[in-house]
């Protein structure tokens, strides 16, 4: 059978770097960032291919899953235990790596499309745009599938690690807030498919590029509090000239305001 080669359009643009970053499902990103795509420019008349396109509250975005190595017929999915087939999933291991996914649009600005609310992750190729159009797109059925209704646990912050997660996040360290509210509200003990440490019978540490978030677990409330986020690194890190990821200065500014190494 024939073989088909495409070009990417443009590249996606966003904070999202490591694949744990990204939400599950778009309308689950409580971010409000404001990621764009950025059109390539050119030969082909993309200025053109916009016209009518501002007045779409949601867009489809057609993308190469380009972190994904390989496919796998058959699947392990974050929300089950057995193994699903992969085109009964929105696995990255596809046997052509093609993303669908549905975000909201904010604007357009020459060619560069604003858009909020997406699961994608920095620099991922776009390779087609298409509008989401409700009457078409949306309908109501109710599936007898392996994918049942999720019981969400709840995720509390006390005051003191709102103030940190704010300042963590201001200062370019990454969603963390976003990420640990998706981390714990789906099987939030799951050291299997986190990156997670049980520190006691109640009390766990789970980790975000390089910042550690503790918190708590009561399963008969169902309910995660989150009582402190620290530095991943140690007196010994810090002693080291090795800076891998160039963010052991905002580390220290961060404990010298929160905290004492």
């Amino acid at each position: 059978m024939k073989s088909f080669n495409y070009s990417p359009i443009g590249v996606f643009r966003c904070s999202n770097i490591y694949k744990y970053e990204a939400p599950r499902q778009p309308f689950e990103d409580e971010t409000s960032e404001l990621a764009h795509i950025r059109l390539f420019s050119g030969q082909t008349n993309f200025i053109q291919a916009l016209k009518g396109l501002e007045g779409f509250k949601r867009l489809w975005l057609i993308f190469e899953f380009d972190q994904s190595k390989g496919w796998k017929p058959m699947t392990q999915t974050p929300r089950e235990t057995d193994k699903q087939g992969v085109f009964a999933t929105r696995s990255p291991y596809r046997p052509n790596p093609i993303g669908l996914s549905c975000v909201k649009l904010s604007h357009i600005q020459g060619l560069k499309i604003y858009i909020t609310e997406f699961d994608l992750l920095d620099k991922t190729p776009i390779l087609d745009i298409k509008p989401y159009v409700p009457a078409a797109d949306s309908f109501n059925v109710q599936n007898t599938s392996w994918l049942e209704e999720e019981n969400l646990k709840k995720v509390d912050f006390t005051s003191d690690v709102l103030k940190e997660l704010h300042w963590i996040e201001q200062n370019g360290e990454g969603k963390i807030k976003s990420f640990i509210k998706d981390q714990l509200k789906r099987d939030p003990l799951n050291s299997s498919k986190k990156r997670l440490k049980k520190l006691s019978n109640v009390n766990y540490c789970l980790s975000f590029r390089t910042w550690r978030v503790y918190f708590n677990y009561s399963v008969k409330e169902n309910r995660s509090l989150v009582y402190k986020i620290l530095s991943g690194y140690s007196k010994l890190d810090f002693d080291s000239d090795c800076d891998k990821y160039k963010n052991k200065r905002k580390h220290l500014q961060f404990l010298n305001i929160f905290s004492s190494i």
